[in-house]
């Protein structure tokens, strides 16, 4: 059973690997190319920052395309529709 899609999202960089957690330094799952549409199931806010300063929140998305992991948010261009993130990524990979 396949789960619900939040949005889709199209790869913004020549390449990004998929990581196991949802955080710097997990450990690869795979790799997509830029221009690859995928689903965006889930999205996590975690904060960063040293124990005594204020932190910054990062977001990451849970993906699915061809291999499914977590993305930092800020990598991944982000539509409401697959055909919308369709579109985009034909104009990317031209």
């Amino acid at each position: 059973m396949s789960r619900p899609a939040i949005g889709y999202g199209v790869i913004a960089p020549s390449y990004i690997t998929l990581s196991n957690s949802p955080e710097e330094g997990g450990l690869s799952h795979g790799y997509l190319r830029r221009g690859s549409v995928v689903k965006v199931l889930e999205r996590r806010f975690l904060n960063k920052g040293a124990e005594n300063a204020p932190s910054t929140p990062e977001s990451w998305i849970l993906v699915e395309g061809g291999y499914q992991g977590w993305l930092y948010e800020g990598s991944v261009d982000l539509y409401d529709y697959e055909e919308q993130a369709k579109t985009a990524a034909e104009k990317i990979v031209r």
